[in-house]
């Protein structure tokens, strides 16, 4: 059995890195392709959600856009596909 993903890490990440274009080449770079939309799509280890998370930061997210825009783009694309996959069954 698999050992369960969180994004805990890129979370840290996120609201530790103040450069945007660092965090961008930190996420491009530190993520493998393979794993990355997993990793993003997944909830913190104490099963909150990263976006919840980010928007109870002092700033909210507007202080951490980039990683949050990571983890939009993720969500809704997941929810694009799956209602693609929907309507041809």
């Amino acid at each position: 059995m698999s050992q369960p993903i969180f994004i805990d890490a890129l979370i840290t990440q996120v609201t530790s890195t103040p450069n945007p274009a660092q965090l961008n080449q930190a996420i491009k770079a530190g993520l493998p392709k393979d794993s990355r939309e997993t990793l993003l799509s997944s909830f913190l280890s104490n099963n909150q959600d990263p976006l919840a998370y980010l928007s109870s930061l002092q700033g909210g997210l507007r202080n951490y856009t980039l990683g949050a825009l990571y983890i939009l783009y993720v969500l809704v694309t997941d929810r694009q596909r799956s209602a693609n996959n929907d309507a041809y069954t």
